[in-house]
C-alpha cells in the first residue's frame, strides 16, 4: 500500500496539481474578463473605445502559456533516473497490484 499511496502522490503532484492551476487560472481570466465587459458594455453601446481588447489579449495570452511553459520544464529535466523513479514506481506497482492484488503476497 505505501507504494500505491507513493504512485497517487506522484501523479497528483507532477500532472494533477498543474494542471488544477491552469484550469483555475483560466477561470479566474474569464471571471475577470467577464466583469470587465459587464462595466464597458455602456461604452460599447456608445461605440466608444474601451481598452477592453487589450485586456482580454493579455489575460488570455497568459493563460495559453502555462501549459507550454510546464511541458518545457519537463522536457528539460535530463537525468534518466529521475524519469526511472517518476515513471517506474507507479508502473511497477500498477504490475504488481494487477499480479497480486492490493493485499500483496
Amino acid at each position: 500500500m505505501p507504494f500505491v499511496h507513493t504512485s497517487l502522490l506522484l501523479g497528483i503532484g507532477l500532472v494533477g496539481i498543474p494542471l488544477l492551476f491552469v484550469l483555475a487560472l483560466g477561470m479566474a481570466m474569464a471571471l475577470l474578463w467577464s466583469l470587465a465587459a459587464l462595466l464597458a458594455l455602456p461604452w460599447w453601446l456608445l461605440r466608444r473605445p474601451t481598452g477592453l481588447d487589450d485586456l482580454a489579449l493579455a489575460l488570455v495570452g497568459q493563460w495559453r502559456t502555462l501549459v507550454p511553459g510546464y511541458w518545457r520544464a519537463v522536457r528539460r529535466v535530463d537525468r534518466p533516473v529521475l524519469w526511472g523513479a517518476v515513471l517506474g514506481v507507479p508502473l511497477g506497482t500498477a504490475v504488481f497490484v494487477l499480479g497480486n492484488g492490493l493485499r500483496g503476497g
